[in-house]
């Protein structure tokens, strides 16, 4: 603010004055609006998706989210429910009919939701009639 004194009581011209002055107003309120546009920003999410290859669901979460609870759906009906224990995470379809299976892990009020189509056949017999979801 010193320099500001200083520079407004030397000898240039009013209109030098005004001009550096409004564009030292301006560059504060681009740098402050910038700060609160970043504070504000919420949509980083808390999982980062690995590799859905070769039946498996393969993720990578927070530490923060660490206990959250896992849970795997079938056209709308629970069918796998664990905890989060690791931050590095694969879910293993191999077993599972081909189909849409939908994930979430929530940890309090945050909700991660993904869906995951497995296209390849189970070779496990039983898969038509039984789940067989695993956690890794």
């Amino acid at each position: 603010m010193a320099l500001v004194w200083q520079y407004c009581n030397s000898e240039n011209s009013n209109k030098t004055k005004m001009k550096t002055l409004k564009t030292l107003v301006l560059l504060v309120a681009l740098i402050t609006g910038s700060q609160l546009v970043q504070a504000k920003d919420n949509t980083c999410s808390c999982i980062e998706v690995l590799s859905i290859k070769r039946d498996i669901f393969y993720f990578k979460s927070t530490e923060d989210f660490t206990g959250a609870t896992i849970e795997v759906y079938s056209f709308g009906k629970l069918i796998f429910t664990d905890t989060l224990v690791h931050r590095k995470t694969l879910i293993d379809f191999y077993f599972e009919k081909p189909g849409e299976y939908t994930i979430k892990i929530i940890k309090g009020s945050k909700v991660e939701e993904f869906n995951y189509l497995k296209h390849s056949p189970s070779p496990y017999p039983d898969s038509e009639t039984e789940h067989h979801v695993q956690i890794g």
